[in-house]
């Protein structure tokens, strides 16, 4: 009995909507390519302040925000994300940081704020993906069982 890795993006995830958040569109253009390569729907936002509007009017399953921008911070936008939620009693919605900031009080200031997990950029799509699993947000087959002989 074979076991193969599947390849990265082939993985049956369910189709999430997810809000990026970043002042630089470079980084909103790459992460929006990542996540679509990966099978989801992007909305993007250049700051906290457009990002807490577009939350507004629609259902997202993940915000991944920059943790320093103008207007508003990555932590400010978390912050208000959850008192909303609290006080409509709604789901939390996943969201996850992104820093360059690699020093742990700077993770530490981001969970405080109530997001779920920072991650450092750069960020790979290997990375994103690895993360994206570990929330729980794909199919519960991940390594394919082949009993045939591998082809040469």
């Amino acid at each position: 009995e074979n076991v193969r890795a599947i390849p990265l993006g082939s993985r049956r995830a369910r189709r999430l909507q997810v809000l990026v958040v970043d002042d630089h569109a470079v980084n909103r253009q790459i992460l929006h390519q990542q996540l679509s390569f990966l099978g989801h729907d992007v909305e993007e936002a250049e700051n906290g302040l457009s990002a807490l509007n577009l939350w507004h009017g629609q259902p997202f399953d993940m915000v991944i925000t920059d943790c320093h921008m103008p207007l508003m911070s990555g932590s400010d936008l978390a912050r208000s994300i959850r008192q909303e939620e609290r006080e409509n009693g709604e789901e939390p919605v996943v969201i996850i940081g992104l820093t360059a900031d690699a020093q742990p009080e700077e993770i530490e200031r981001c969970i405080q704020a109530g997001m779920n997990e920072c991650l450092i950029k750069p960020i790979g799509l290997d990375v994103l993906e690895e993360r994206l699993l570990a929330l729980g947000f794909a199919a519960d087959e991940l390594p394919v069982t082949i009993d045939a002989e591998p082809v040469a």
